[in-house]
Parts: structure tokens; sequence; C-alpha cells
């Protein structure tokens, strides 16, 4: 669907922190989707899906314009000068071609910033690939949307079963306001502050007029609610557990690594656990985690673990982030599966229960509007986990992308100060397992590699499934361009 600009479309807070990753390296908010087809796709059917794509989701047309002044947030206007093409590159990966040499090409591309005077992403052709096939990598910022917004953009891209070149293209978005210059964009924000104030005042009123008569009629109980909140959210912003010493190196330098999981095996395995797929998914993850830590020599200790929550209501837009987020003490230190995923099952549930589950969401606005020099110091103080995990849910069907079959799909998301950043994308009947991880907190990327299939197998085997899996496939490692 097409969208206008004659009004202005500011970031979200949460967007504009994400925004603002991408200016530090550490918190850079890259993330990809490396998609394996079974040949060369024709260039013009790839631009035309393409095209689609940037039509159906405006987002992809749109360049940041950012005021001077950090109070006032960046704001989204369509780009008069977008050219598809601009965004399109080939590259051929070395010989002899296999998924290893791909993810070779996709590290240093996850590890640079976009271009910021563009719109966010990048699709990148790999060619030279073994058995004739070809690979597409798109790359994008964050800061454009979550994992959720991402199904319905894939939507757009990938071909719906028609011919790609007999589907009609939505309309071109209209760019009204993109010559805007960022002080004039300044300039507005602060001539209409009163007004915006005015109006989230009135907004906020009845909330404030009824915590005023809870607190008048009943002190007391609304202390303890006010000491609720408080501990939850001294639970959601803060770490659960220790950081693990197995994972405590931080650097620049990125690693990747991916996996192919039955999706019937684990579906079947969660029924018979009484289980969700994510359950199994975080179950496996800390199994992984536990073994890795034997590996390399460490006791196995619990592991901060941050999960992604997703706080859509199902009438939002497409484009922005509405996330929340978790971190579980991944029960890492238990050599029991049984045991592991009964403890992820009840720090999963305990998580979503807790009152300040939204707490990310209500200090972004704050955290956003910070001067660079107050971000940073707070970005260092801030604990983070160890690691990420994220589950997306795919598609049922195997897509085409240009008329050539996906046979993979490969979701690489950020590592912003943590160790590792794992993400799960199904499609058809397989679940895609990406690592993006940092080699200094994984120093022994082999090892990890096979800690995450056997962590994997163990739940499928737990679940009474084979604990067959395919060999992980990791890059070689070497210096991504940083």
């Amino acid at each position: 669907m097409a969208i206008g600009h004659d009004r202005l479309e500011a970031m979200s807070a949460l967007d504009a922190l994400l925004y603002r990753g991408d200016e530090h390296p550490r918190m850079l908010s890259v993330v990809g989707g490396l998609y394996l087809l079974d040949g060369p796709p024709p260039r013009r059917s790839l631009l035309r899906s393409l095209e689609r794509a940037t039509r159906a989701f405006p987002r992809l047309r749109q360049r940041a314009v950012v005021p001077p002044l950090r109070l006032v947030l960046p704001h989204w206007v369509t780009d008069p000068d977008f050219e598809l093409e601009n965004h399109v590159r080939q590259v051929a990966v070395a010989a002899p071609g296999s998924l290893r040499e791909v993810f070779d090409a996709i590290r240093p591309e996850l590890a640079a910033p976009l271009d910021a005077d563009r719109p966010l992403w990048e699709a990148l052709i790999l060619t030279g690939l073994e058995g004739q096939r070809s690979a597409l990598f798109f790359k994008m910022s964050h800061a454009l949307t979550d994992g959720i917004g991402a199904l319905q953009l894939f939507a757009a891209l990938f071909d719906d079963g028609a011919r790609p070149a007999k589907t009609r293209l939505p309309p071109v978005p209209r760019a009204s306001d993109a010559a805007l210059k960022p002080v004039e964009l300044q300039q507005q924000v602060l001539a209409r502050l009163p007004q915006a104030a005015a109006a989230a005042v009135l907004r906020l009123l009845p909330g404030l007029t009824d915590a005023a008569r809870s607190a008048m009629h009943d002190p007391a109980g609304f202390a303890r609610s006010a000491e609720d909140y408080l501990a939850s959210a001294r639970r959601v912003l803060g770490l659960p557990c220790p950081p693990a010493p197995a994972l405590a190196g931080r650097s620049l330098e990125r690693r990747c690594a991916g996996l192919t999981v039955p999706l019937p095996g684990i579906k079947r395995a969660a029924r018979a656990l009484d289980s969700t797929i994510n359950d199994v998914y975080l179950a496996a993850i800390a199994g992984a985690l536990h073994r890795y830590q034997l590996a390399t020599g460490f006791e196995p200790a619990d592991v901060p673990l941050a999960v992604p929550v997703n706080l859509r209501r199902g009438d939002e837009t497409a484009a922005g982030n509405y996330l929340g987020s978790l971190t579980l003490a991944a029960p890492a230190s238990l050599p029991d599966a049984a045991n592991r995923l009964d403890a992820i099952r009840r720090a999963v549930a305990a998580g979503r229960a807790e009152q300040a589950i939204r707490a990310h969401s209500l200090l972004a606005p704050l955290v956003a509007r910070m001067p660079d020099a107050v971000l940073e110091r707070l970005l260092k103080q801030v604990p983070r986990a160890d690691v990420q995990a994220s589950n997306v849910p795919g598609t049922a069907a195997r897509p085409k992308l240009a008329g050539r079959s996906v046979l993979a799909a490969y979701p690489f998301g950020p590592v912003p100060g943590v160790g590792a950043m794992i993400t799960m994308l199904s499609v058809a009947e397989e679940c895609f397992v990406a690592a993006h991880f940092d080699p200094a907190a994984v120093t022994e990327p082999e090892a990890f590699a096979s800690c995450l299939r056997q962590g994997f197998a163990e739940m499928l085997e737990a679940g009474g499934q084979s604990g067959e899996i395919d060999a992980p496939i990791l890059d070689h490692g070497r210096a991504c361009g940083r």
C-alpha cells in the first residue's frame, strides 16, 4: 500500500535509538537475510521484484532527515532521487563457491554501516556458487522494521505464484516533503512543540487522574503497586545472572555460522514435550551453551540470554519496531535437557508476566534524545546479555524469488554489544538458524557451531525424534575489513 508524505513522519523513539546505534560500531543495527536460490535469477525479473517491494513497503524508499538538535527525533521522508540500481550490487564469491564462501562474502556486509544519505537497505547478488546456484543477500537497518514487519516486506519481495513479469506493481509513493533540510525540519517540529506537549498531557490526563484517585483512596496499596512495578522494571532492565566468563571478550570482529533443522521434528518434539517451538528453540541454545562451556574448560554456568518480545497489537504498520525485551537466565548450568526445558518454560512465562515488560519502550523517548556523549557513557554502563536469541515464523510454502526457488534462508541479526546473536527462521519444512557472533567472546567458533548442532539434536531426541542434523556451516574467519 502506497503512502504519501503531506505531513512529516517522525521516527518512533525506539527506531531512532536503533538508527543512532548505526553511528557506533559496537551498536551497529544492520540485519541481513541470505537467500540461497536454485539458479541465477534474470536481472530484469529480480529488479522488478525489488521494485515491487519498495512500492509495497514504502520505508524502502525513505531516507532519514536528522535535525541538528538531538531533542528533535529524526524523520522519514521519501527520497526524490531514489534509484533502485543504487541499492543493488553483484559479487562473485570465491571458489569453490560453497556456503562457507558465501558466508565469507556477507560477513563484511553485516559489519558495514549503510549509506545514511539514502534509504537504508542494499541487495547483494552473489554469483559463482557451486551447482549453478546463486544467492541474494538483503541487508537493512533495524531502524526500518522488526522481524514481524520484515515478514510483510519479504511477502512483497517473493513471488506470489504468478509470473513476476505479469504481476501489477503497486503505485509509487509520493515524495512531497523529500527536499526538507534538517534545520527546516527542526524549526517546524519546535514550532509545533507547544501543541504537541498539550496533546500529550491530554492523552496522559485520564491515567494521571486515575493514579491520583488511587493514591488518595488507598495510599498503602498505591505504594505497594509502585514498588512492585519498580521491582519488575529492575528485573526487566537488569541481568538475571552474572555474565558467563566463557563469553567475556568483546571486539569489533564478527563471524557467521548456519544450521538447518527439520521443522516437522521440532514441532513433534514440542508437542511431545508439552512445550512451544520457541521453548524448544531456547532450550536447544541453553544446551549448546552448556556444552560450549565444558568444551572450553569452564564450569557450566547460567548465561544471560536476551529475547525480544513482540508488542504488536495487529493494527500497526509493517514499518517500525514494536518490541520489548526479556533477559532470561539461560539454564546452561543444568546437565539434563528436561530440566533445562522446564527452567526455560518457567522463565519465559515469568518474563512475559512482568508488569514492566514495556519498560524499554517507555524509556526510549528519553534515551533517544540524549546528547551523544551522555548516550555513549550510558551504553558503556548498561549491562548487556551474553547472547541474544530471536525466533521468527516464516512461510509455510517454499517461496520463489524472481522465478527461482529459495533453497535456504538464513536470518542474521545484529550483535549490539553481546557475544552472539542467534536467529531462527522457518521456511517450508526447515528451520534455518543463523549465528552472528564476536570471536573475542566465542573464542572457539568450530566448537560453538558443533555445540549448537548438538543442542538442537538433544532437544529433538528428548521429544522422541531423530537427532540427525547436517553439519553446521562456518565461515573461514578471515578479517572482515573493519
